[in-house]
């Protein structure tokens, strides 16, 4: 007997429900073990409900599932599961939900003055419970310590006695539900870990860390294979050699690891763009130490002032960083585009470069904007004819986008300002200006370029093995 099989049976029971010993009637070649172990899958799966010995689905009810998505400090918003809508719930219907948890409900109707778009809904039954691990702030109400969630409730929650020792007032907790309740006030905590004064923006980090799981360390056979590593490879014909050319870096001013480089010339009829990216593949082969733990890690994580980077720091920082005045391995893409902004050719390179400089966003912004009076001229004078055709270039690309309907999103991001101990004295809107858009624009051309060129290469690829195919059957 299947899930589905069961699922059915009981939906065409309608209102009336079915109980185990009918099931186990209407299908004798199941053991009465296999039908109880389908029956407890399918209701912690939601799909079915058990009330008073008898089964239903939540439709025969009128039930309905539901995921809660927002916590409103009275009442949970939810999003229905099977219909594109939301419903509200009142925590003294909600039987304890929290975050994340899947509930089936059923329609009530009672006074909602506030939130009137949406169906107002009653929780029967939660049938997944989220992760009850979050991170939160320590406060002491009625003489009581309290946990304060960040994000995962806004109720306060209880902590067990036994780890009330050492904490105090405002430290940044990971904490973990250890009792959950239908009423919020009786839900217990335990303390995972204590990461000290909240308004240090470095311990707040740490929490979401804890939390996460992120590996902050790199294990000790990655580091030395990373230590291991040559310094350079030596010039040969295989790499292409552009220490000459003029080809330097702009990224954040606090940037260590600088992955990319820009290059750009202009010709009679058409620009050569070229976007040089850190040779990571001659460091870490494939399925070694450092490319495994790589693989793990999947992205670099930046926080607060710090970061956790998914390589070790002497290939992050320095072996694949595109310092100024240090020859290094790099692969290369070299994009032709005409004046209207149409790719005309392109080609890849395995090559060596030294970048000319360190550019940084503010700078570059500041000398678009003042030219000569800006009082980065002279760091810039070298490279500035340059940032002009970059610019050119970047002008055609954008129209070019905004006529094919392309959407022009602006979103905002927030920088957190630390003093000298580490704390949090404010939080400032991180502003972009056309520098960042031209890196953009040209990182989205190159991209444009390989995934082409993957596209090409999968078609001769498949042409490739029909024609062996068609071979193979005629030897045969």
């Amino acid at each position: 007997m299947k899930n589905s099989e069961v699922v059915n049976i009981i939906k065409n029971a309608n209102k009336k429900g079915i109980c185990l010993n009918e099931l186990i009637n209407i299908n004798k070649n199941a053991s009465k073990m296999k039908i109880r172990k389908i029956i407890s899958k399918l209701i912690e799966n939601g799909e079915i409900i058990k009330n008073k010995d008898r089964f239903y689905t939540p439709k025969s009810l009128n039930f309905f599932k539901v995921k809660i998505v927002r916590d409103c400090n009275k009442f949970l918003i939810a999003e229905c599961l099977n219909e594109n809508c939301k419903v509200l719930i009142y925590k003294k219907f909600a039987k304890g939900c929290l975050l994340g948890d899947l509930a089936i409900c059923s329609k009530v109707t009672y006074k909602n003055i506030i939130y009137k778009k949406f169906k107002e809904a009653k929780v029967e039954k939660i049938y997944s419970k989220t992760s009850d691990s979050f991170t939160g702030v320590i406060i002491k109400k009625n003489g009581a310590l309290l946990i304060k969630p960040d994000s995962f409730s806004t109720n306060l929650f209880k902590i067990r006695k036994t780890y009330e020792k050492n904490l105090n007032c405002y430290d940044k907790v990971v904490a973990k539900i250890s009792s959950r309740s239908e009423k919020y006030e009786d839900v217990v905590c335990s303390i995972v870990a204590n990461c000290k004064s909240s308004k240090k923006a470095v311990n707040c980090a740490n929490a979401t860390i804890i939390l996460n799981k992120l590996s902050v360390n790199f294990p000790d056979e990655v580091l030395e294979a990373a230590k291991s590593l040559k310094k350079q490879a030596e010039k040969n014909s295989c790499r292409l050699d552009l220490t000459e050319k003029l080809i330097f870096t702009i990224d954040g001013k606090y940037a260590k690891d600088l992955d990319d480089a820009i290059s750009i010339e202009k010709f009679e009829d058409s620009y050569t763009l070229g976007v040089h990216i850190a040779d990571v593949s001659h460091f870490v082969k494939f399925k070694d130490v450092i490319d495994i733990e790589a693989f793990n890690r999947a992205n670099s994580v930046y926080y607060a002032n710090k970061v956790i980077p998914m390589l070790p720091e002497v290939l992050s920082n320095k072996l694949c960083s595109l310092n100024p005045n240090e020859e290094k391995l790099t692969f290369s893409v070299f994009i032709e585009v005409d004046f209207k902004g149409n790719i005309l050719n392109y080609k890849f390179k395995k090559t060596i470069i030294s970048s000319k400089i360190k550019g940084i966003y503010e700078e570059v912004n500041d000398i678009f904007k003042k030219n000569e009076q800006s009082k980065y001229y002279e760091k810039y004078k070298e490279i500035l004819p340059t940032l002009y055709v970059m610019k050119e270039l970047y002008v055609i690309l954008k129209q070019n986008k905004i006529k094919r309907g392309s959407p022009q999103i602006e979103t905002k991001e927030s920088v957190v300002v630390l003093n000298k101990k580490e704390e949090t004295v404010n939080i400032k809107e991180k502003r972009t200006d056309i520098a960042e858009d031209i890196i953009e624009e040209f990182m989205i051309l190159a991209n444009f370029a390989v995934a082409d060129f993957a596209k090409k290469i999968k078609s001769r690829l498949y042409i490739v093995c029909i024609n062996h195919q068609k071979l193979k059957r005629l030897v045969l």
